[in-house]
């Protein structure tokens, strides 16, 4: 079974964290800065709060800021602090699987074993708060969960399995059941006991009940459905406005898990009308959603938090950056296996670039990028103001997930989906094969791919044609021309019987293009080049023609820097995901005709 999703569910399959490996470039670096870092965290301190708790030795020190905060003074503390735990505990057994990593095995196990002698009789498993026995919520078992599910499913480990069964009894018994919806004063559902983001518990129950077979957790899963937002969906109506951003696209996954599960179509039906409607109605250029962790409105809403008087927070809070690209990776690799589509490599290959991938690296001791900065008054990047906030959580997480959403394969043969240095090794018809892709992708529009069959072995290599290409594709096969239909948003398929050496080389031709915030907002911009915003180094609107933004704004002779007429000094435009710490830029800028 793979990726705990029923075979019966999956028109195209995911690796599953096995069998690919990311080469030189941008995302293994930023994947190996974010695995070392965390390998270099002492479990001990992870486990501080935990062993306080039940009076155990307690050698580690206080992780500070949301990591040690108290359990009901603030919502992110649930479990006195320990919110991120369980996150950690699936990123680390996702890295050993997805890298064949023994340290980082090592350091999920041991975390476990450890937190294992922490947990009540009843099943009671929180870390230590301020005022002593610290409460458990919603928000803390669901991560719990997932960090134990991935544990037994990647590490293939009897325990967690185990201590799960435990932690769950005692959560049926406890967890509050009001469920109440988003609204516009209260965007996660939260009651006065906390049952924050209740609504995210179905997904890693489903996958606990997919591990198991244990009916208790499907049943249990099924309590949490969040019939009003999925029904909605279903019927086309935008039911994320006024919900909290993050836990709002995170909820698309458990309707995900309820179909993979249950097989019902209203469920299918949720999710591919819910991505539909995020793109249409919630996205900036970059992939990003939810400014202020927030939904709202079509018509002009997405356009007025550019502004810095309607940020009434004290930093920029456009986009939840590891925590939304999270969401995301998840609801698009699920999309993309429940139904074949190519298109929804578009989304995640957008937050790649401009969203995780530009997100500054986990720095210090607990130091994290939290929040995108688009202002139109400036942004910059800066770290969150306090210590290991949510995103410390997924950040590790969705880093290892670019492991999942490179190469999809089935019966007849490989899909690529994203264009990174990378190989996949798979077996197709008793065949072992090799894949490899070559590329300086995005800041080069070719990608080398080299096959490498164990013998001759027919298949069909497909890649993914982004919708936004301008021009036509080319394909050279072993240094030939080749006759292959490319149509944007959809899979080019070459199929043919593969030998050794066999090469293909693809060019995906890249243009600039000015992308509105939103269609009621025409004049207000942000310029990309493919799949790649670009950031101005200047204030001020600009004067052009917004059609056809190379007519005026030109190539300055290194790859993906632009300047207004060629002149510098009217404005530089580069790669947001080149923008340093504490670096000024533009993203949106109002151009007019």
């Amino acid at each position: 079974m793979n990726n705990l999703i029923p075979d019966e569910r999956r028109v195209i399959s995911s690796f599953d964290l096995t069998g690919v490996e990311l080469c030189t470039g941008r995302l293994r670096d930023q994947y190996q800065w974010t695995r070392d870092y965390f390998l270099a965290v002492p479990n001990d301190d992870m486990l501080l709060g935990f062993r306080q708790r039940v009076g155990l030795p307690s050698p580690g020190k206080a992780m500070g800021g949301w990591y040690s905060g108290d359990d009901r003074e603030m919502w992110y503390s649930e479990g006195g602090g320990a919110h991120a735990f369980g996150q950690w505990l699936s990123a680390f057994s996702r890295m050993a699987r997805a890298n064949g990593d023994a340290a980082m095995r090592d350091k999920a196990l041991s975390l476990l074993h450890e937190w294992a002698k922490t947990i009540d009789p009843d099943g009671f498993c929180a870390s230590v708060g301020r005022s002593g026995r610290a409460w458990v919520g919603h928000y803390t078992y669901e991560k719990t969960c997932c960090g134990l599910v991935d544990i037994g499913h990647y590490l293939e480990n009897r325990d967690a399995p185990r201590h799960l069964e435990k932690i769950t009894q005692w959560a049926m018994k406890n967890l509050g059941r009001t469920r109440l919806p988003a609204g516009v004063h209260n965007y996660s559902g939260e009651t006065p006991s906390g049952e924050g983001e209740w609504y995210t518990l179905s997904e890693n129950l489903y996958r606990a009940y997919e591990l198991t077979g244990d009916t208790m957790y499907r049943d249990f899963a099924q309590v949490w459905h969040y019939t009003t937002m999925w029904d909605g969906l279903a019927e086309g109506k935008d039911t994320f406005v006024h919900g909290h951003a993050y836990s709002h696209v995170n909820t698309l996954s458990s309707a995900a898990m309820a179909y993979a599960v249950t097989g019902e179509q209203q469920y299918l039906k949720a999710i591919t009308n819910g991505y539909e409607i995020l793109c249409r109605n919630h996205l900036y250029a970059t992939g990003g959603f939810g400014p202020r962790e927030t939904f709202f409105p079509a018509g002009g809403n997405l356009s007025r938090t550019l502004w810095d008087n309607i940020n009434w927070w004290s930093y920029p809070s456009n986009f939840e950056t590891p925590c939304g690209c999270w969401a995301a990776f998840k609801l698009c690799n699920y999309l993309t296996q429940f139904t074949g589509a190519a298109s929804y490599g578009d989304w995640v290959e957008r937050l790649i670039y401009n969203g995780l991938g530009a997100a500054l690296p986990m720095a210090g001791y607990g130091k994290t990028f939290y929040y995108s900065d688009y202002k139109l008054t400036g942004g910059s990047k800066v770290y969150y103001p306090e210590l290991w906030p949510c995103c410390s959580g997924t950040f590790p997480q969705a880093v290892t997930e670019y492991h999942d959403l490179i190469y999809y394969k089935d019966a007849t043969g490989l899909y690529i989906n994203l264009f990174v240095p990378s190989k996949v090794q798979w077996e197709h018809n008793g065949l072992a094969i090799e894949v490899n892709q070559e590329t300086g992708y995005p800041e080069s529009e070719g990608v080398h791919v080299k096959v490498n069959p164990e013998g001759a072995c027919r298949f069909a290599l497909r890649f993914r044609v982004p919708g936004w290409v301008s021009g036509t594709v080319t394909v050279r096969l072993n240094d030939r021309l080749a006759d292959v239909v490319a149509k944007p948003g959809d899979w080019a398929v070459i199929d043919r019987e593969w030998r050794k050496g066999d090469t293909v080389d693809i060019r995906l031709p890249m243009a600039l293009v000015f992308v509105p915030i939103e269609p009621v907002v025409p004049h207000r911009v942000a310029l990309m080049l493919g799949p790649v915003v670009l950031v101005c180094s200047k204030a001020g609107r600009l004067e052009g023609d917004r059609a056809d933004p190379a007519s005026w704004i030109l190539p300055m002779g290194q790859p993906m820097a632009y300047a207004v007429r060629g002149d510098p000094a009217q404005g530089l435009f580069q790669p947001f995901y080149q923008m340093a710490e504490g670096q000024k830029y533009w993203m949106y800028k109002d151009v007019i005709v």
